[in-house]
């Protein structure tokens, strides 16, 4: 006898659009609210004495804030990538010099707080300019760079690395971090997912952030991979085909 089972891929259809929806919306009705609370701990943190017990509550109120709104802000990303709305606006642009400023300008500090050393070297002779979505390409360095940073520990360091050609513009992004486990890094890129260990070293985390990232440099035409060793760190290194006048 054979045993032949059937499977409703129309219901599996619905249920995923259905849940879809529910996330989309779902997440459009907390940001409003999120922004406001937000802006509340922002103006009391402003009228609280530093080192008090009320300012170090209302700043842990604040950072949780700051998380959901980062995670509700992934979840609006992951529906528009999956419902073909992530609009994008492609022009010439200068990888090396976004990558440039957000190291100076963002990741900097949070590095110092860190206690990690953050390093940004361009080495090439030709300029790195892509055809790219400024925006976008921001959201891939902010992924990277902060998670380079969050399973970095003290002491450690960061670096990205921009390297040019006439084909092809690579940024890598190394850190000296924990590291993935090899039996999970077939999963890395998969919506939700975050290895063991790093869920060990940092509780929070949506598990979205390369999933993001892997559909941004795909949409580029650009190819990402990675080289990791648990306990020795990982280096990411994404390709995007070199501007052409």
């Amino acid at each position: 006898y054979k045993i032949i089972r059937l499977r409703d891929i129309s219901r599996d259809t619905a249920l995923k659009e259905l849940k879809g929806e529910f996330v989309s919306i779902a997440a459009h009705q907390l940001r409003t609210p999120l922004a406001a609370i937000k802006w509340s701990f922002e103006i009391a943190l402003g009228g609280i004495q530093p080192g008090t017990d009320a300012h170090v509550a209302a700043e842990r109120g604040h950072e949780s804030t700051l998380r959901m709104l980062d995670l509700v802000n992934s979840l609006l990303d992951v529906d528009r990538i999956e419902s073909s709305r992530f609009d994008y606006r492609f022009q010439k642009t200068d990888l090396g010099l976004i990558t440039q400023e957000y190291v100076d300008r963002t990741i900097k500090e949070k590095a110092l707080l860190h206690g990690v050393r953050i390093i940004y070297s361009f080495e090439s002779s030709t300029p790195a300019f892509i055809s790219g979505d400024h925006e976008k390409l921001t959201l891939v360095l902010q992924n990277l760079l902060e998670n380079g940073l969050k399973y970095t520990q003290q002491g450690g360091q960061v670096r990205a690395t921009i390297h040019s050609s006439n084909d092809k513009v690579t940024l890598e992004i190394a850190d000296t971090g924990i590291g993935i486990p090899l039996s999970e890094q077939t999963h890395l890129f998969e919506k939700f997912y975050r290895a063991d260990n790093a869920k060990r070293l940092v509780a929070n985390g949506s598990g979205l952030g390369l999933y993001i990232v892997k559909n941004i440099v795909e949409s580029h035409g650009g190819s990402i991979s990675f080289k990791s060793e648990e306990g020795r760190g990982t280096t990411f290194t994404v390709s995007f085909p070199a501007w052409k006048e």
